[in-house]
Parts: structure tokens; sequence; C-alpha cells
């Protein structure tokens, strides 16, 4: 027979355990959102969704098919079709649906087939498809994504992307044709970035290329000397932000490639906001001067974000376990809203659109 003081041991055993596991939602304030519509899955879905004209579309990940839905009447859906090994929705323009699939690899030659094609976004008809082949397979071993196609970005009737084989591509889907392509020396570890007609792009083995964007012309390489943290690249203006492993921050002109300013710190993340920088260590948050990179003061927000968001005067993070909404200028945290670690997540004017509990949850902000 356990005694009263075993049972207060084991009540606060239990109670600890519990409190450490939950402790992402310590010191939040939860919120329920007004709730316009839900509409229930399988499964949560684990890719990002697109909203035009009031439509919601989305990857259902268990029916291997890609769904849309009306915002304010998730019950019926639009139209569907089957997708089988998608990867994710890119974009849209000039009522076109826009998003990229690619294929397992075939063992016979080696190659991986990447299909590209456009639907209409009101009935799901098929209206452009470009298949993309003889990237070599081994060109992505050990390369977490696998894909044939990564680091996509659509612009201005344009699709620049990078490939397996070692290129950054611009393909102009209307004329169908690659308009140029640049040979680069590796896959790319950030997100390309379009600005003042020139493409910015990192590569893992440690160089930052500048490319026309109309021309597919190399308008310079530099060497940054250490590997970039993943995703860290911002072009604003003339200038292009990035930090690397070591922790340092970068300034280089995006004309030339000169350096305007570099500084050590111990970061990991590094934001753009307003007219500053955000720079964080994971735990600590630190509000940048863009123009040197000085230390200007500390920024409030919670460790472990994943994504982020500005709106209005909200700024708005997402770790594993919530959507997190700061108020601007100063990013005092206000509340929380319960969200899946996975998913797409859109925030526009006074919409929400998130992942939670096997569902995806339209609401208003």
């Amino acid at each position: 027979m356990c005694s009263g003081a075993c049972i207060r041991f084991l009540v606060f055993y239990i109670t600890s355990i519990l409190w450490i596991g939950g402790c992402s939602d310590v010191n939040k304030n939860f919120v329920k959102p007004g709730i316009i519509s839900k509409k229930k899955l399988n499964r949560t879905y684990n890719r990002e969704v697109v909203l035009k004209d009031s439509i919601l579309f989305y990857f259902d990940d268990a029916k291997r098919e890609l769904a849309a839905i009306h915002i304010r009447d998730t019950d019926s859906v639009l139209w569907t079709k089957k997708i089988g090994y998608s990867n994710s929705i890119l974009g849209n323009a000039n009522n076109l649906f826009v998003f990229e699939f690619d294929t397992v690899a075939s063992l016979r030659d080696d190659t991986l087939r990447t299909r590209f094609f456009m639907l209409d976004h009101e009935n799901g008809a098929e209206l452009f498809e470009r298949d993309f082949t003889s990237l070599r397979k081994k060109a992505v071993d050990g390369f977490s994504s696998g894909k044939g196609l990564f680091r996509i970005l659509w612009h201005d009737s344009c699709l620049y992307f990078s490939t397996s084989d070692g290129f950054i591509k611009s393909f102009d889907y209307q004329k169908n044709k690659i308009n140029w392509e640049v040979k680069i020396d590796s896959y790319l570890s950030s997100d390309i970035k379009v600005n003042n007609n020139n493409l910015f792009a990192l590569t893992n083995n440690c160089n930052l290329y500048s490319i026309h964007i109309h021309h597919g012309v190399l308008n310079w390489m530099k060497d940054i000397d250490h590997l970039s943290v993943a995703n860290s690249l911002i072009v604003d203006k003339d200038f292009i932000y990035f930090s690397n492993q070591k922790g340092t921050v970068y300034c280089l002109d995006a004309f030339t490639a000169h350096t305007v300013w570099k500084k050590n710190y111990d970061i990991k993340t590094l934001l753009t906001f307003d007219d500053k920088l955000i720079a964080g260590s994971g735990e600590t948050f630190n509000l940048i001067n863009k123009s040197n990179g000085d230390i200007l003061e500390g920024a409030g927000l919670m460790p472990g974000f994943l994504q982020y968001w500005e709106l209005n005067g909200w700024f708005i993070t997402r770790d594993r376990h919530s959507l997190n909404f700061y108020e601007k200028p100063h990013l005092n945290y206000k509340y929380s809203i319960k969200c899946s670690a996975y998913g797409g997540v859109i925030i526009k004017d006074d919409l929400l659109v998130y992942p939670y509990d096997y569902s995806v949850i339209i609401a208003q902000l």
C-alpha cells in the first residue's frame, strides 16, 4: 500500500513531467479565433496552401490529391485531382493555378522525371504541361529533399529553379522554352530571391551567385568562406543580408558584391523586420541596424519558431505548437493560437488559414 507521502510524490512527479512536456505552452495566452469554417481531413496536411478568389487549394496527403474548396463552404469540394508524388503548390497568375510535380527516380536510366503543369483554378482543367527529364539521380544523393527540381520561384510569368545536376534555369511557360541556364557549383542552400532584375542564390559550396534574370548573364559570384544558415538570404533594395554557420552576419552591395559590413554574432536565425533585421541565437533575439549591423535592442520573441509573417501592426511567428502574435513596432507579445507543426498557413488581410487537429481552419483575425 502506498503511503500519503508516496502518493504526494507521485502526483508531484507526474505533474512535473506534464509541465516539462508542455513547456512550449508556458507563458502563452491562447485565444480562440473567430472560426469561419473548418474542413476535416483524414490526417494533417503537410504542404502549403494557396488562396485565390475565395478558393482554398490544399493537398490531401492521405488521398494523394489536390482539393479546391470555398473558404466559406468547406463541406462542398469544388474539385479534386489525383496527383501522386506531389511536392508543392507554387503560386498563381492570370487565373491559372500553378504547381510542381516530380516522380520517383527511374532505376533503368538513372533519371528523375519531373513534370510541371498548370490548372484552371475554377474547375481543375489542365491548361499546360512540361516534362523536365534527364536529371541525374546521383546528383541528389545525400540531399534531403531528393527532388529533381527544387528551390523554385515564380516571378513575372517565368519559373526559376535549380536542378539536381547543378544548374539554375529560367523557364517561360507561355513560350514553353528554357530562356537560359547557368551552371553552378552545387545545389542551393537558400531560396531563390529576385530584386531589380537580378536573381540571387546561395549554394552548399559557400558561393553566392547574382544572375541577370532577363539575359541569364552571371553578374558575379562571391565566396562567403563558410556554409550559410539555411534560408537566411535577404535581399532588400540595393543590399543583400545573410548569415553563416559561424554566426557572422554580412551586408553586401547587391550590384558589386562589395562587403558593406560584417558582424560576428552567435546567431542561427536572420530575418527582416521593417527597416531593421532580427538576429537570433535560438533563445535570444536582437534588433539589428541595417546600415551598420549594430545591435539596437533586444527583441522579445519566443524561441524555436519556424516561420514568420508581417501583417499591418502584427509580427507573427510559428513554432511546432502555435502561431504567436506580437504587436509592432516593439514586438510586444499578445497571444497565441494552437496550430499543428506541419501544413501550410495563410495570413492575409484579416483572414487566417492554418492546420490544427486534422483540419484546415479558416478564421477571422
